[in-house]
């Protein structure tokens, strides 16, 4: 009897474990999605658009799904950073300085391709997915794949 309730006890803890991990995994998706729709429908600077766009990056296939502002940094107005998940499964992580009108980047402090380092495993021990999948199924979700 007593490892039948130990054996109990110990599935229903594994239960609990899957479920906070799955909450975890909802509760990213959730936040980036929200990131993604906000810059979907209000757009970003200028500036940040034509420099993504230079690089390939089409904002209207893909999505930002992480993002930081930031005034007045190193003497400049405006600092914008992200990650931004492509159609085609590719990451880029940026960060950049524009001028007051939003219109052009006066610095970039980053640019580059991160595909290798993020996790796009649908299956992580102890994780659930990737932050990788997780921008993969936003940027699915947002074009209707």
């Amino acid at each position: 009897m007593k490892l039948f309730d130990y054996c109990c006890n110990l599935f229903g803890f594994h239960m609990s474990l899957r479920r906070k991990v799955q909450q975890q995994n909802e509760a990213t998706f959730e936040v980036m999605l929200a990131t993604a729709k906000h810059f979907r429908e209000r757009g970003v600077p200028a500036g940040v658009q034509v420099f993504l766009a230079q690089r390939g990056i089409e904002l209207s296939s893909s999505a930002i799904v992480r993002a930081r502002t930031e005034s007045y940094m190193l003497g400049y107005e405006f600092g914008f950073a992200g990650l931004v998940a492509t159609q085609d499964r590719r990451f880029f992580e940026f960060e950049l300085e524009l001028d007051v009108s939003l219109d052009k980047v006066v610095y970039v402090h980053e640019c580059s391709e991160m595909t290798e380092r993020q996790g796009a495993s649908v299956r992580n021990r102890g994780a659930g997915k990737g932050d990788g999948a997780l921008a993969i199924e936003v940027v699915e979700a947002l074009n209707g794949v």
